[in-house]
């Protein structure tokens, strides 16, 4: 991970400073935001779980999703559990890394890492084809005037999730009757924010990293089976002046 060169040049003025923040099994975790600061979120690295066990249906493998949101700024990231489908075991080490980010908060950020609800759901009816026969935002995607679209053509999701969860696991963020594809994008956490990215509603249930339904006696091996996320930032101090 490299340093953006005004952040480092901060750090070394003593106006700012490089921190980390580890979290593993929990779903809600904070890294807290004072008033007169504000970080920088530069990368990630996430050792993702084998696999995990929903309260109602058992033992899966599937995917985390990381959210990351102060209350106004909202960036999401997905990574693969190594697991195969039914088991926790340690079919695969998997070592995710997001590098390269510039993910600035002003409040306290909530990292929310969590699986899909375990309810499967129909996609079938979530398809739209780009010649309008089904649907039809997803034919303006494309230049109508330049680019004629064929007649078997290519199909997208055409839903994303909306301002409630559990209303799609495919994320709906778009006015089915919008007039324009680009402006028919207006749901998501955050009003008005960019919201034309995959997504699904999280599990409402207990989920646990162990292969059994608690944590009662947590040793060596059941460490091994949950998942942990690094996080680098820099805590940019506004007045100059480190309050801390």
């Amino acid at each position: 991970m490299a340093i953006p060169a005004k952040l480092e040049e901060l750090i070394l003025e003593g106006k700012a400073r490089f921190e980390t923040y580890q979290c593993a099994f929990t779903e809600a975790n904070v890294i807290p935001v004072q008033s007169k600061e504000f970080i920088v979120v530069t990368g990630m690295l996430m050792q993702p779980a084998f696999g995990c066990r929903y309260s109602t249906v058992g033992l899966k493998s599937t995917v985390h999703r990381i959210e990351l949101f102060d209350g106004n700024s909202y960036n999401h990231f997905f990574a693969k559990q190594g697991g195969k489908t039914a088991q926790t075991q340690d079919d695969v080490e998997n070592h995710v890394n997001f590098s390269d980010l510039y993910c600035v908060f002003h409040s306290d950020l909530g990292i929310m890492v969590t699986v899909p609800e375990s309810t499967p759901v129909d996609w079938s009816a979530n398809f739209e084809s780009l010649d309008g026969s089904n649907g039809d935002a997803a034919r303006k995607v494309v230049n109508q005037g330049t680019n004629p679209y064929n007649a078997n053509p290519m199909q997208i999701l055409g839903r994303t999730r909306g301002f409630s969860a559990g209303t799609d696991n495919v994320p709906f963020n778009r006015k089915p009757n919008a007039q324009n594809y680009s402006s028919s994008f207006n749901g998501g956490p955050v009003a008005g924010g960019s919201t034309n990215q995959f997504n699904f509603t999280s599990a409402d249930e207990r989920i646990t990293y162990n292969g059994v339904a608690d944590y009662p006696d947590v040793g060596p091996a059941e460490y091994r089976q949950g998942w942990y996320l690094s996080v680098n930032y820099i805590r940019v101090f506004e007045s100059g002046t480190n309050i801390r």
